[in-house]
């Protein structure tokens, strides 16, 4: 997978459409992102034709534990969270 620098998103704003790619340059190139989908289990960098929208935008600070060490983790930065639904 390749991208351009130009396109390379810096964030998404909520009510605006994106392509698969430009959910994907979110994922790969920037640090602290989580993407909720219920249409999709994963996303191609390759697919220009399926457009997503986002239905909200959240930075909150994400709590989690590590099943393997039964350890809490604590979070030292913000999470952005993207809720997007696929539209076609």
């Amino acid at each position: 997978m390749s991208f351009f620098e130009d396109e390379i998103l810096n964030d998404l704003k909520v009510g605006e459409i994106y392509t698969e790619r430009e959910i994907t340059s979110i994922i790969y190139f920037k640090d602290n992102v989580v993407i909720l989908c219920q249409e999709s289990s994963q996303f191609h960098s390759s697919n220009t034709e399926t457009k997503y929208k986002v239905l909200d935008r959240t930075e909150t600070f994400v709590h989690t534990r590590d099943a393997r060490s039964q350890s809490y983790i604590l979070p030292n930065e913000k999470t952005i969270i993207y809720k997007i639904e696929r539209i076609y």
